[in-house]
């Protein structure tokens, strides 16, 4: 059954909002046409809402599987507790309540208006709860190990987990995480047409393990008996390092967190890696850290921004439209239109999606969320915004 809906402002993300526009979608949610004003005054209306029409949301980087460690992680402990903590909560959590705690999340997650999850995945818990969903995911199947004589048993490991997914590659879990003979594993069995996540510059101990092989992480590496590998210390910043190691320049590439990168690491992303996505997840990052990234300094270089929430772990709550209204009350400069495109067509281009998801166009099934209370004439959100999913 076609429908035609209609509201203050449609936000196409393909060009201006329109006021008063509307969109006709059938039973499905697929997009038959996008209506200005003066088109709609010779349509029949079926609802007429007042608010912002936007495309589904996109979650450029979750961690469905550790939805399990909910509130069980005190806030603001930094990078080394948290890591801690999340390790002793997935031994010590039985497989069933992770189980059941990742099917609640795939339902917050459809009740947020998200329609696409690009989602990190070191088990296959995720695997069948995802073929229920409608949700697209992209799954990234995600390594670590920084003894070299293991790089070869985690990199199997790695290939029989990928066999239980869709949509999936297999990706580095940080630029510290890895020795170098696993990093050159992932890139031998990578394909052009991989697209990769990976976790850069979440700490400050992050930059100062790999420039003077010291602090918390080196520290932390230690006390575990764990070998250092030989780049360590590189006397540059982690991802000047790790592209000496592995090539992924000519893969799509998420690079996600970034909250203590500097200009000199945007412009070197800028440099070598012609598809980079900025990936931030600012309530994870003020969860963990307390600090958000330099996200005016990302958007006036021109980078490629999307959004995720990482993990209930590291979260409240898995909401993209949460963590807009965080980059909306940090950053009043940036203009709702782009954080609304980084919630939406860039997080679809990012995930592989964007044919299908991330703006109001003919022959897309995007996902159509409500967004109420808000300011119609300067085009803003409020302190009183919320979100609705109509289809």
């Amino acid at each position: 059954m076609k429908k035609i809906i209609q509201s203050d402002v449609v936000f196409t993300n393909i060009g201006d909002p329109i006021s008063n526009g509307g969109i006709e979608f059938d039973a499905n949610g697929k997009i038959l046409a996008v209506y200005n004003q003066e088109q709609l005054l010779q349509k029949k209306i079926d609802k007429k809402y007042k608010g912002f029409l936007v495309p589904g949301f996109v979650n450029s980087h979750c961690h469905l599987e550790l939805s399990f460690a909910v509130a069980r992680i005190e806030k603001n402990k930094g990078i080394n507790n948290f890591i801690e903590r999340v390790e002793f909560l997935k031994k010590s959590t039985p497989e069933k309540a992770k189980i059941e705690m990742i099917g609640k999340a795939l339902e917050i997650l459809k009740e947020e208006g998200i329609v696409a999850v690009g989602d990190i995945c070191n088990t296959e818990l995720t695997a069948n709860p995802k073929k229920f969903s409608s949700i697209k995911f992209r799954n990234f199947i995600e390594v670590y190990g920084i003894n070299s004589d293991l790089a070869n048993k985690k990199i199997d490991e790695a290939k029989k987990l990928k066999v239980k997914f869709e949509n999936c590659s297999i990706v580095p879990h940080s630029t510290y995480s890895l020795s170098s003979e696993l990093f050159k594993n992932i890139e031998n069995q990578l394909n052009n047409n991989d697209i990769i996540s990976i976790h850069n510059q979440e700490s400050a101990a992050e930059n100062e393990y790999f420039q003077k092989g010291s602090g918390e992480m080196f520290d932390r590496f230690k006390n575990w008996n764990l070998e250092i590998p030989k780049f360590i210390p590189s006397k540059e910043n982690p991802l000047q390092t790790i592209s000496k190691i592995i090539e992924i320049k000519d893969n799509s590439c998420l690079f996600v967190h970034n909250t203590f990168s500097e200009a000199a690491d945007f412009d070197f992303i800028n440099q070598t890696y012609p598809s980079a996505y900025i990936c931030i997840c600012p309530s994870s990052n003020l969860f963990i850290e307390n600090t958000l990234p330099k996200v005016e300094m990302i958007y006036q270089k021109a980078m490629t921004i999307c959004i995720g929430t990482d993990s209930l772990a590291s979260t409240d709550n898995l909401s993209l439209f949460n963590e807009m209204m965080i980059l909306i009350k940090a950053f009043p400069n940036i203009p709702f239109t782009e954080i609304l495109k980084w919630a939406t067509i860039n997080g679809g281009k990012a995930l592989g999606f964007a044919e299908d998801i991330g703006s109001f166009e003919v022959g897309k099934t995007p996902g159509i969320n409500l967004i109420e209370d808000v300011d119609v004439e300067n085009i803003r959100l409020t302190d009183y915004s919320f979100v609705r999913v109509i289809k």
